[in-house]
């Protein structure tokens, strides 16, 4: 199978793959699987990643394996190369979206907002020359995923988008712009119902006092839209950010401070 991959006989390799699949359960099949995508990543062709999360996922949710060796997918990721953590972090977001029928809970969903900050937190000091592969599909999957009906997934998913915002941030600003992170949440802020509107305009918070560099416009815009909309949110909010980021501060965000003292 390593082999395969390294001769890039994408075909036979997914053959391979699906052999394995037809043998079922058994122990030696799934152990094989899990295997390549632990420690042989970077010969898997890119739609095979689907089966190696897919397995993942069954082996979580039936609580039937050491969750240590399943984490390894994600730690071993720092591993990967460029295009083939992009396959990775493409499989595990197309698996968040697949099969919604079956899955009246939700649970795809979860797990993919769980593990996506995981993959994050193993790449995350070379996250800076991998930004043009990975942003996009991010910031994609966080435009329809927070605005997913379902209250609880929505939720998650705004805390998930918040943790990775607040760790980009920590990184130069070239790696991901900051308009582009703030322009995330503009977006999905103009598409949600009041108290969703409540939990961004909370995560904003976070993200001020994370010392944010840019991207204010789009901060501006959510609260001159609270503002008109939502008077009653707007004083709240305001009235914490006051409290958070001190007076002192405030002063040197003009427009804020305007904001602020309406």
């Amino acid at each position: 199978m390593v082999l395969l991959g390294k001769e890039g006989l994408a075909a036979e390799q997914r053959a391979f793959f699906e052999a394995l699949k037809k043998e079922g359960p058994q122990e030696s099949s799934r152990d094989a699987i899990l295997r390549l995508g632990i420690e042989f990543g970077n010969e898997l062709h890119g739609d095979l990643w689907g089966t190696v999360i897919s397995l993942i996922y069954k082996l979580e949710n039936e609580n039937e394996y050491n969750s240590a060796v399943l984490d390894k997918l994600f730690t071993n990721s720092g591993r990967l190369s460029a295009q083939r953590l992009r396959d990775f972090l493409r499989a595990l977001l197309e698996f968040s979206r697949s099969d919604i029928r079956q899955d009246s809970l939700y649970t795809r969903e979860l797990f993919v907002l769980r593990h996506i900050n995981s993959l994050l937190e193993y790449n995350i000091p070379r996250f800076g020359e991998l930004a043009a592969h990975l942003w996009q599909l991010m910031q994609d999957y966080f435009r329809d995923i927070c605005l997913h009906p379902r209250r609880e997934v929505s939720m998650a998913a705004v805390d998930s988008l918040k943790q990775m915002v607040l760790k980009l941030l920590k990184l130069r600003e070239e790696a991901v712009p900051h308009e582009a992170l703030m322009e995330t949440f503009l977006h999905i802020f103009e598409r949600s119902c009041l108290e969703m509107k409540d939990l961004i305009a909370n995560v904003l918070l976070n993200l001020i006092t994370a010392e944010l560099r840019d991207g204010w416009e789009a901060v501006y815009q959510i609260l001159d839209r609270l503002d008109t909309k939502d008077k009653h949110l707007v004083v709240r909010i305001l009235g914490r950010l006051v409290g958070e980021i001190g007076l002192q501060r405030l002063t040197s965000l003009p427009r804020l401070h305007a904001i602020c003292m309406k």
